[in-house]
């Protein structure tokens, strides 16, 4: 079937291979989600364990040791001189904006983004900084298109000054395609040059990079500040980093708390996914090696074939031949395994390979989606 129990040391022997203990938790294999979406008696046993094996104090309201130095741990990894923790990605991105444009001011975003899309017009309802969406026929936009919404700006009656470009980076409404890096790197000049604050929604940018064969600094170089989800890759049940200079960052704490973001305690968050940080390039590689080797057997089967997108991540294209889709997705959920529902539009599946896949063997995984 589609779930296993696995020892904790399993999920990270990055971190524990000195550690004799016996505890496992359930891990499915899901083709849904950018982790391992535990469920909550594992993510409560998994908090419990890590709580007997860490001397640490509980943080209190988002501030002390265990926060500051998974700040500063992160900070580290996406190349930036400091990080302050946030409870939401949302709340995440907006500080920012408020950070880069004084009242007034606008911002770019592609209108794909969850920024333009997904946070019910917060950032220009509480902090009256108009959003420019960017419409393009596919999921980024270039410098061309940022020069022409200037110059259109500038005709009008009441011109307004650009303070900030955000670009999300890959693009969730669009299948977790990417910007081209070339495309970054030319918009990141242009933004210096014109004193222009760059914003990345990076919430899965330290895989992105990964699997770029990137360092994660070659791109969170290029932007002001970055956002990255701690729930996306690293299992955390919520919370999200902001990351910048030390200017920038430094009385941050300040901005969260008057949104209510001053969190009475966030250790519990922040010691899953620090515990899932460690060794997590490595492992989402290893992933998606696996699921391209998955994928090319089961490619060899006569009713599967698949697809890799154009500027792609770890989301792929699974197409049926002489299948009923709706019939075989219910035989997957039956056995235990997340499977996204049909696209009828595009005549496919898209699913994620993600780390659950380590735990399964392409010969049963195989099995799993070919059997009656």
């Amino acid at each position: 079937m589609g779930n296993i129990l696995l020892r904790i040391k399993d999920l990270n022997q990055h971190v524990l291979d000195n550690d004799a203990t016996n505890e496992k938790l359930e891990v499915s294999l899901n083709f849904t989600s950018d982790g391992l979406q535990l469920t909550p008696l594992s993510y409560a046993k998994l908090l419990v364990y890590l709580t007997q094996n860490q001397d640490f104090k509980a943080d209190v309201y988002s501030l002390g040791t265990i926060v500051s130095n998974f700040e500063d741990k992160v900070a580290c990894a996406l190349g930036k001189e400091k990080a302050i923790y946030m409870p939401t990605g949302t709340m995440a991105n907006h500080i920012a904006m408020r950070l880069h444009c004084s009242r007034g001011q606008k911002a770019v975003v592609h209108n794909q983004s969850h920024m333009y899309r997904d946070c019910g017009n917060a950032i220009s309802h509480l902090s009256g900084i108009p959003l420019i969406p960017i419409s393009t026929t596919n999921f980024s936009f270039s410098t061309e298109d940022i020069q022409k919404i200037i110059k259109e700006a500038s005709e009008d009656k009441i011109t307004t000054q650009l303070g900030a470009i955000a670009i999300e980076t890959p693009v969730r409404r669009n299948n977790l395609q990417n910007f081209s890096y070339e495309t970054l790197k030319d918009i990141s000049k242009f933004a210096r040059k014109n004193d222009i604050a760059l914003h990345l929604d990076g919430a899965r940018i330290i895989g992105t990079a990964a699997i770029s064969n990137k360092k994660v600094e070659d791109f969170t170089s290029l932007f002001d500040t970055v956002y990255l989800s701690l729930y996306k890759h690293f299992n955390s049940i919520s919370g999200a980093i902001l990351a910048g200079s030390k200017a920038q960052i430094s009385e941050l704490h300040h901005e969260r708390r008057m949104f209510g973001g001053g969190l009475r305690a966030c250790w519990e968050n922040i010691i899953v996914a620090d515990f899932f940080l460690n060794g997590f390039e490595e492992r989402f590689i290893k992933a998606q090696q696996i699921g391209k080797d998955f994928l090319n057997q089961l490619s060899n089967k006569s009713n599967f074939h698949f697809e890799v997108l154009e500027n792609g991540t770890n989301v792929y294209k699974l197409f049926l031949d002489n299948k009923n889709p709706n019939t075989f997705r219910e035989k997957l959920l039956s056995k235990g395994i997340d499977f996204p529902e049909f696209d009828t539009k595009n005549n496919c599946f898209y699913i994620k390979i993600n780390e659950s896949i380590l735990h399964f063997g392409i010969e049963k995984m195989v099995t799993l989606f070919t059997e009656d």
